[in-house]
């Protein structure tokens, strides 16, 4: 990996961050943002895109594992996939219930 790093952030709004991932030739963006109606809070969002890198190979194939869990017994998460037809341009929508965060989605 040849770095990583915020390219913008503002922990009220969210951000963006690149990884440079030499080794697997993609360079890997997240995007977090935020929308609230007051400070304390708010629906965050995440979108996650790979970019090849110069030197990689034409129509390579990259697999993205993305993992949301809780240590606490009393927590519930479900995650389904928005899209049926073609899963790989859908959206993943999570939600739940853990101690100090209520319900989420």
């Amino acid at each position: 990996m040849a770095g990583y790093g915020w390219t913008a952030y503002d922990v009220r709004k969210g951000g963006m961050q690149i990884v440079n991932d030499t080794g697997n030739k993609l360079d890997l963006i997240t995007q977090f943002a935020k929308v609230s109606d007051d400070e304390r809070s708010g629906k965050w969002g995440l979108r996650v895109k790979g970019i090849p890198r110069a030197n990689a190979r034409d129509h390579q194939k990259t697999t993205m594992i993305f993992y949301l869990g809780s240590e606490d017994s009393n927590s519930r998460i479900e995650c389904t996939e928005g899209h049926k037809i073609n899963p790989s341009n859908s959206d993943v929508v999570c939600d739940g219930t853990m101690v100090g965060l209520r319900n989420f989605k």
